[in-house]
C-alpha cells in the first residue's frame, strides 16, 4: 500500500495542472475511479487474494485516479523529455511554498484529531455521532465551498501572475458572493431540517432516535460554520496564489489551538446543570444522554469562525475593497436564509400531521416539502431585492437550457437593467 501515496502524490501534480487547464469534470472524475479500484479489490481481488486483494484495489484506485488525468497532461505537451535539474532555486522556491502549506494541512489533522481524542474521553458512540455529523456537513461545504474555491484558484493564480491585481480582486469577489448566495440559505435549511436529513440518510438498524436527535444537533452546530469554512477555503487559495502559504499556516496553527481549547472549556461547561439544560433546550437535546458531545462541533464551528474573521481582516488589508463589495451580498443572503427557514418550518407545522405507512416515507415527504419550499422562499427574496448572482444564475441557465425562458418566466426589466447597470 506503500505505492498508494506515490501515485496519489504523483496525481495531484497532475490534478494541478487539470485545474490549471479548467478541465473541471476530468479532475472530478478521478476521485469517484478511486472508489471504483478499492471496490473491485473488494469484490474481485479480496475472493482471489484474501487481505491483500483490499490492498491491490487501494493501489488500483490510487492507479486509476492518475491514469484518468495523464492522458490530457501529455496532450498539453508535458513529459516530451526527461526532467533535469536545471535551475536549483527554483526546487528551493517550490520547497518554501509547500512546506507552509503542508504544515497547514497537518493542522486540520491535527485538529480533527484532538476533537476525536476529547470524543473519547464521553460515553460510548460520541466519537461515531461527531463522525457522522462531520462528514455530513461535509457535503453541502464540498458542493459550494470547495468547489468555487477550487475553481477560482487557477484564474486568481493566472491575475497575479500577469500582474494584475484588480482582476485577481474581482474573482476574487465574484467566488464570495457565490458561496455566500448559496451558503447562507443552506446553513437555514439544515437547522430546520436537521432531524429530518439525519434520520433519513441514517436513521436506519441500531442508530435509534436518540442517535439521531445527537447527530443532528452537531450537524446543526457544524452547518453554522458552512460560510466561515467556505470563505476560509477561498481566501486561502487566494494566499496559495500569491505564493503567500505562511500566512494560513499561521491562521490555521492558532485555529486548532483555539478549537482544541475550546472543545475542552466547552466539554466542562456542560458539565455545569444551567449550560447544559440552556444549550440542550435550544438544540432540544436537554432529556439526551450523552448530549455533551455537541461541545465538539460547537468549538470547531466557533473557531472556523474564528479563524475566517482573521483571515478578512489579513486579506482586507493586503488587497483592500474586498469586503465593501460582498457585503450587500450577505445582507441579501442572510434576508434569504431567513426566509427560507421560515417557509421550511412553517411547513413542517403544516405537513405534521400528515403520516405514510412507512416511517422514513413520512420523515423524507416532510422534508422534502418543507425543502422546496424553504427554497422557493429564499429564490422569491432574492427575485424581490433584485440579488445579483440571483439573476446572474438564472441567465446562466436560460443559456444552457433550451427554453428555459418559457418554463421559468420573464425577469422583471427594472432589475435585469439594475443588475446590467451594477455589473
Amino acid at each position: 500500500m506503500l505505492l498508494q501515496p506515490i501515485l496519489l502524490g504523483f496525481s495531484n501534480i497532475l490534478g494541478a495542472i487539470t485545474q490549471s487547464r479548467r478541465r473541471y469534470v476530468l479532475y472530478a472524475i478521478s476521485q469517484p475511479l478511486y472508489n471504483v479500484g478499492i471496490i473491485i479489490g473488494a469484490l474481485v481481488f479480496y475472493p482471489l487474494f484474501g487481505i491483500y486483494g483490499l490492498a491491490l484495489g487501494v493501489v488500483l484506485g490510487a492507479f486509476f485516479h492518475m491514469g484518468i488525468q495523464l492522458p490530457s497532461v501529455i496532450a498539453d505537451g508535458y513529459f516530451k523529455r526527461v526532467p533535469w535539474l536545471r535551475d536549483p532555486r527554483r526546487l528551493i522556491a517550490t520547497a518554501a511554498v509547500s512546506i507552509p502549506r503542508a504544515l497547514a494541512l497537518s493542522m486540520n489533522q491535527i485538529t480533527f484529531s484532538g476533537l476525536i481524542a476529547l470524543a473519547g474521553l464521553l460515553p460510548v458512540g460520541s466519537i461515531a455521532i461527531f463522525n457522522f455529523a462531520y462528514n455530513l456537513q461535509g457535503v453541502p461545504l464540498a458542493i459550494i465551498g470547495a468547489s468555487y474555491s477550487v475553481a477560482a484558484f487557477p484564474g486568481l493564480a493566472a491575475a497575479l501572475a500577469a500582474g494584475e491585481r484588480s482582476r485577481f480582486l474581482d474573482q476574487m469577489v465574484t467566488a464570495a458572493r457565490y458561496v455566500v448566495f448559496w451558503s447562507l440559505p443552506a446553513t437555514a435549511l439544515i437547522i430546520i431540517l436537521r432531524a429530518h436529513i439525519v434520520r433519513v440518510i441514517l436513521g436506519s438498524g441500531a442508530f435509534d432516535w436518540t442517535d439521531t436527535r445527537l447527530t443532528a444537533a452537531c450537524f446543526a452546530l457544524f452547518a453554522i460554520s458552512l460560510v466561515a469554512q467556505g470563505l476560509s477555503l477561498l481566501i486561502v487559495r487566494a494566499y496559495y496564489a500569491s505564493g503567500r502559504t505562511f500566512v494560513p499556516f499561521v491562521v490555521s496553527l492558532g485555529v486548532a489551538v483555539v478549537t482544541i481549547f475550546v472543545g475542552a472549556v466547552s466539554v466542562g461547561a456542560l458539565h455545569v446543570s444551567f449550560v447544559s439544560d440552556l444549550i440542550g433546550e435550544l438544540l432540544r437535546v436537554a432529556d439526551v444522554p450523552g448530549a455533551v458531545v455537541i461541545a465538539l462541533p460547537f468549538a470547531y464551528a466557533l473557531s472556523s469562525v474564528v479563524g475566517v474573521v482573521v483571515l478578512l481582516i489579513l486579506f482586507e488589508k493586503r488587497f483592500g475593497g474586498f469586503w465593501s463589495r460582498i457585503d450587500r451580498s450577505v445582507l441579501e443572503a442572510l434576508a434569504a436564509a431567513l426566509c427560507g427557514a421560515v417557509a421550511a418550518y412553517v411547513i413542517l407545522q403544516i405537513t405534521g400531521p400528515i403520516t405514510f405507512a412507512s416511517t422514513v416515507l413520512t420523515v423524507f415527504l416532510h422534508g422534502f416539502a418543507a425543502g422546496v419550499g424553504g427554497i422557493a422562499a429564499a429564490g422569491a427574496l432574492y427575485w424581490f431585492v433584485g440579488s445579483r448572482e440571483y439573476i446572474e444564475t438564472v441567465q446562466a441557465m436560460k443559456s444552457r437550457i433550451p427554453n428555459f425562458r418559457k418554463q421559468a418566466g420573464v425577469l422583471r426589466p427594472d432589475i435585469v437593467a439594475a443588475s446590467e447597470e451594477h455589473i
